[in-house]
């Protein structure tokens, strides 16, 4: 079961093959871990088993998404954790953490051990299903309070070996010129700006127009860019560009790019 297959950002990426962009899609996540007050406490590169079986393509780019997880955990300081859970059985009891077999309960007290709080009690067996992994599934019943953001998109400098900006993709049925980041992201987007400003990465928000009905359509042609510098909740609008210009980089003036 692939939990999200992607949108016109990743297809229109996968066209242009520019090797400065990764992502990770299907079952694998980059996950910035927060406490409340979404300060970061971890970073996790969260993947199903079976991504081993897919094709070169996405594997390249798993592997791809993992080092650059790996490398901004590094950067600024905080654990990394490496978590493969088994999506081809209904339920699971553990998952490999860093490369060892572990019970759920023992990655429940290793987000505790790392600041995060967690759910009383003992930790059950988690379930794959048509609506969440497994993993998400763990998750939700073990972890309390916290703010958690995934990594929808890295820019890597020319060379192709540096992150120099973090985008945070939307889509929605609003018109592109009328769309505008909503207050109830604001403690995802500061957990990712937490991480961002520590390792001197550009934090983006780009969106762009998506209805499903009557018609599907779903159009990057043409992204809304918003810059969100600092976590006091104020996104400012760099403009509307087309995606050449967006994959140009034209927007960042000078911002992170090397």
């Amino acid at each position: 079961m692939s939990y999200y297959t992607g949108n016109d950002v990743y297809r229109r990426l996968d066209a242009v093959n520019d090797p400065r962009f990764v992502w990770v899609s299907g079952n694998a996540w980059i996950l910035i871990y927060g406490d409340p007050y979404a300060h970061a406490k971890v970073v996790a590169f969260v993947r199903a088993r079976s991504i081993g079986n897919e094709n070169t393509g996405a594997l390249q780019r798993t592997r791809h998404g993992w080092a650059l997880a790996k490398e901004l955990a590094q950067r600024v300081g905080l654990p990394f954790f490496d978590i493969c859970y088994e999506d081809q059985a209904e339920e699971i009891d553990s998952v490999e953490l860093n490369g060892h077999l572990i019970s759920l309960e023992k990655l429940k007290n290793d987000f505790e051990s790392a600041g995060l709080q967690v759910k009383n009690g003992t930790v059950g067996k988690a379930i794959n299903s048509r609506e969440s992994s497994a993993y998400h599934h763990w998750q939700r019943q073990s972890l309390g309070s916290i703010t958690v953001s995934d990594i929808d998109l890295f820019r890597l400098d020319d060379h192709r070996s540096t992150p120099i900006e973090i985008i945070e993709l939307k889509r929605s049925y609003f018109q592109i010129q009328d769309w505008k980041p909503y207050p109830q992201d604001f403690p995802n987007f500061n957990l990712i700006v937490d991480v961002a400003r520590r390792a001197d990465i550009q934090f983006t928000i780009a969106y762009n127009y998506h209805v499903k009905r009557p018609a599907y359509i779903d159009d990057a042609s043409s992204m809304s860019l918003f810059e969100y510098p600092s976590s006091t909740g104020n996104a400012r609008h760099s403009g509307i560009f087309t995606f050449d210009q967006f994959v140009a980089g034209d927007y960042l003036q000078g911002k992170g790019q090397r």
